[in-house]
């Protein structure tokens, strides 16, 4: 059984202090109330660590095969499908990119995670999450953005500005597709970079 994601939102309230948009339900809002520190450190980690099925505008599932992020049609979900999305506080003044995210897949006892690297690639990296990461921008983490119209999100490298995770056709093997890097404008319309999240219950 699935869940969508909710959808997480960072809210300015009560002055200095920031409020987290959790869920709706029977009319009732869910917040979370976020300590008015401040912080040197660009990002913190959060409590919140959803275990979610990511698949394509094109219902591909996303998976960790033969050390590579590829999707594929699946008829049921199988080992290596379940994706955690560690999310992060964002303390820079300012931030409208969405929220900042580590995307990772456990394998063998160890988080993969989903990096680019200088070539702009996206290849799995065995890491341990990192609580506190001073850069503004890391290779691992993500601007995860609501597109509310359609219930799809997007992940925007906090590396390379205007790159965005995507699905791209496989060229040796046409029934898979590989997880990208592409290219797009904020206010341009690429399916190939909109994603499905569904929350898997733990």
């Amino acid at each position: 059984m699935f869940f969508l994601f909710s959808q997480v939102v960072l809210m300015a309230a009560l002055g200095c202090s920031s409020v987290l948009f959790f869920d709706t339900c029977s009319n009732g809002f869910y917040f979370e109330m976020e300590p008015a520190d401040v912080y040197e450190d660009a990002f913190n980690i959060s409590t919140q660590c959803p275990k979610c099925l990511i698949k394509s505008k094109d219902n591909k599932f996303l998976l960790l095969k033969e050390d590579q992020f590829q999707a594929q049609n699946l008829t049921t979900t199988e080992s290596g499908c379940s994706f955690h999305i560690q999310i992060y506080k964002n303390n820079e003044l300012g931030g409208d990119k969405g929220r900042p995210v580590i995307l990772y897949a456990n394998k063998d006892g160890k988080k993969m995670v989903v990096c680019c690297n200088e070539k702009e690639e996206i290849c799995p990296v065995a890491m341990d999450l990192p609580n506190n990461i001073v850069e503004t921008s890391h290779k691992a983490v993500f601007y995860l953005t609501d597109l509310k119209a359609s219930n799809m999100f997007l992940f925007e490298s906090s590396v390379y500005q205007y790159k965005f995770l995507g699905f791209e056709p496989d060229e040796h093997r046409p029934f898979l597709s590989k997880l990208v890097l592409q290219e797009k404008n904020y206010d341009e319309v690429v399916d190939s970079c909109e994603i499905t999240i569904s929350n898997l219950m733990s």
